[in-house]
């Protein structure tokens, strides 16, 4: 079953004390970027999400803690509470990371008693409130609340509580009851029921992607190997790959005039050689371009992935969108995700600079202020307006101008945004 994220709540993490509040709903009839506005239909009318949502800040302000919640909500549903602390689940190679773990001691905020996860959701049939907290020695408490979509007056029924000193989880209880063979009625509903919620909470956790670039680089070449293979057969599906690829490529990097994938056989396995032709004709293998350009021909090769998969909806945590690429390519990428082009995607964002916020559209941008504190960008804007005499509150236009008009149309003089922003489109 579709499900969408309408709030995210959480307190006791890191640095973040007090609670923050993340809103995906808005009002589409209101603010900037009206076209990045999306809808969802349910039982009762239509939910109205923003497509992006961006986080700004100075370094070490928890901008990427925001991201983490959701990547730790993740490993929760999928692992449980043990897979927090034994290793991070990694969605691109179906791996555990023994090393790195979703969650340490270190990480519970000093002055609180646990980690509060709540996120309200919605789907065509019900509206899930899921409350978890977790407290430094591992023990948690779980909640599900929910209400019928076609009575938004219905009061919060509960259908799981679990205290801290029980053992089993949401997503285990949905499976012991619904393997039952008690058929009674009633219980038969409340199994149904029950059913219905814990793959909705599923549904959510398989389209939740965290990503850098650095996790670009390393893992977009196995992704687009998977995806050779998957298609091995169909000479036009790869050709149109190796067009895309090639066609970024050549916008990046003016030495490369484009891009060779061919079937060989290596140790006696089937496999693909993935070379690049420099403009002298050379033939250079993937790994030896430069790591810049690999970067960036990874997150847009990610995209387009993202794009030919028909899932139902993903959660897309882009951490600094603004590290290591050029700025113009920023401003395709941005132009990208509040196009119509990824209508079942929902992208959230950190960033540094003000030129970017601008990009955003107002009631999605949360500026992360002193003290870890986390405010919507239009209540901002009312607080500085009751002490400032109604002066209006805005951005660097300034800045941001100048940063475009001197920095943005700096780059390779065969760049064409639209021949990138064309291959989207034509999916």
């Amino acid at each position: 079953m579709k499900t969408l994220i309408k709030s995210l709540k959480f307190s006791g993490y890191k640095a973040f004390e007090k609670e923050v509040l993340i809103n995906f709903e808005t009002n589409k009839n209101k603010y900037n970027f009206k076209e990045s506005v999306r809808d969802f239909k349910t039982q009762d009318g239509v939910f109205h999400y923003n497509n992006h949502l961006g986080f700004i800040g100075p370094n070490a302000s928890g901008k990427t803690s925001i991201l983490t919640i959701l990547k730790l909500y993740r490993v929760f549903l999928e692992q449980g509470v043990n897979g927090l602390k034994s290793g991070l689940f990694n969605p691109f190679t179906g791996n555990l990371d023994p090393i790195t773990v979703a969650l340490n001691k270190h990480d519970f905020n000093k002055n609180s008693d646990y980690l509060k996860i709540e996120l309200e959701l919605v789907n065509e049939e019900f509206i899930i409130k899921h409350q978890i907290k977790i407290k430094n020695n591992f023990k948690f408490s779980e909640e599900v609340d929910i209400k019928k979509t076609k009575n938004k007056n219905m009061i919060w029924e509960n259908i799981f509580k679990k205290e801290f000193d029980d053992d089993i989880d949401f997503i285990s209880y949905s499976n012991f009851i619904n393997s039952s063979s008690n058929n009674n009625i009633a219980k038969l509903e409340k199994k149904e029921e029950t059913k219905k919620i814990a793959d909705s909470l599923k549904n959510l956790m398989n389209g939740i992607i965290f990503f850098t670039s650095q996790i670009s680089s390393i893992f977009w070449i196995n992704e687009f190997t998977d995806f050779l293979f998957s298609n091995e057969a169909n000479d036009e599906i790869i050709n149109k790959m190796k067009n895309f690829i090639e066609v970024v490529a050549k916008n990046i990097d003016s030495k490369i005039k484009g891009v060779e994938i061919k079937r060989v056989i290596q140790n006696q396995t089937k496999t693909f050689a993935f070379d690049f032709i420099l403009n002298d004709n050379q033939l250079i293998p993937y790994y030896a371009i430069s790591e810049g350009t690999w970067k960036i021909i990874g997150m847009f090769v990610r995209l387009y992935l993202l794009k030919l998969n028909k899932r139902n909806y993903w959660y897309f945590l882009f951490d600094e969108i603004d590290n290591s690429w050029h700025p113009n390519l920023t401003r395709i990428f941005l132009r990208l995700i509040k196009s119509n082009l990824f209508e079942n995607t929902v992208f959230l964002l950190t960033f540094h600079n003000p030129y970017i916020a601008e990009e955003i559209r107002q009631d999605s941008l949360y500026l992360i202020l002193q003290n870890q504190e986390v405010s919507n960008w239009i209540d901002q804007i009312k607080i500085f307006n009751e002490g400032k005499n109604n002066k209006t509150l805005r951005l660097s236009t300034n800045f941001a101008n100048k940063y475009l008009d001197e920095v943005i149309c700096s780059g390779p003089e065969n760049f064409k945004a639209d021949t990138i922003f064309e291959l989207f489109d034509k999916e």
